[in-house]
């Protein structure tokens, strides 16, 4: 592991070299630039469109449209067309 040197300058102008000393480190990795978070209020024929330009890029959808889960508690979600189409419009429409 390769050790990287800060330069830490204090409110009195002294400089250390030494790293900074953390107990804890906290990476967040921010997707939002990727996000079209507009999906829920487009029309069917603007997702639709969306949908149309991406599809070369997004072939899962046809994996997942039309799937059904039955969960524990005995509620089935079923994925439809709208809501597949949401989501590959969604994760992919940002890029």
């Amino acid at each position: 592991m390769r050790r990287v040197r800060t330069r830490i300058t204090s409110r009195r102008r002294r400089t250390s070299t030494a790293p900074p000393r953390a107990g804890f480190v906290f990476f967040t990795i921010d997707p939002s630039d990727h996000v079209d978070g507009k999906t829920d209020g487009y029309s069917k024929a603007e997702l639709d469109e969306k949908l149309g330009a991406i599809r070369g890029e997004v072939e899962w959808v046809s994996k997942y449209r039309g799937k059904s889960l039955k969960l524990p508690t005995g509620t089935t979600v079923t994925i439809d067309d709208q809501a597949v189409a949401r989501c590959a419009v969604e994760v992919r429409e940002g890029r």
